[in-house]
């Protein structure tokens, strides 16, 4: 989606707020091109932020890059996270100006709740990688040893036929078995708010 386009939706999603919410975000609602991911892991999207000592004061602003990553396949579905998002933001705009840390601690626990499952898959992607190579290994010299016990020694040259097999299975099945933790939107959704 355009960035116009983006900012039409932003401005359209803004006017169906009852206008007595935005009461003291002087600063308004504001349109970034940038992208902007979470310092900590750099699979999670910030989709908008409640910057509450603006130079222009209180304001929200929104990450067209950031939607965008998301790859919302609809105008529908841009409407609907931009609307989630903006009273994600104005819900963070209330409760500072009320001096409640509620929303800011429940955006805390989601995180906590997410970084180490994405860190947990950067290893799990090590240890794979690590298997690969040492499977490999282990494939060419028990691959060779059945053909060469095979002549001198037939049982034994089948036993490391099938130790080889299952060798292999053991490197290849687990990274077809490996879960994943992102199902596509729906799994990033809840990510692209703000956590600030």
């Amino acid at each position: 989606m355009k960035f116009d386009r983006f900012c039409e939706l932003v401005k359209r999603e803004s006017r169906r707020v009852p206008s007595a919410l935005f009461a003291g975000l002087d600063g308004g609602v504001h349109c970034e091109r940038k992208v902007r991911r979470d310092p900590e892991s750099r699979e999670i999207f910030i989709l908008g932020y409640y910057e509450p000592a603006s130079p222009l004061g209180p304001r929200i602003v929104l990450h067209h890059g950031s939607f965008e990553k998301m790859r919302f396949g609809t105008v529908t579905e841009y409407g609907r996270e931009i609307r989630i998002t903006l009273r994600h933001e104005l819900r963070h705009h209330w409760e500072d100006r009320a001096g409640l840390p509620d929303l800011r601690e429940e955006d805390a626990r989601w995180l906590a709740s997410h970084r180490p499952r994405h860190e947990g898959r950067r290893a799990s992607r090590l240890a794979v990688a690590a298997a690969w190579v040492a499977g490999l290994f282990a494939v060419v010299v028990l691959g060779l040893l059945p053909i060469i016990c095979l002549v001198e020694h037939p049982l034994l040259g089948i036993g490391c036929g099938i130790l080889t097999g299952l060798l292999a299975a053991w490197v290849i099945l687990p990274e077809r078995a490996a879960p994943r933790s992102r199902d596509g939107r729906r799994g990033r959704r809840g990510s692209g708010r703000s956590r600030d």
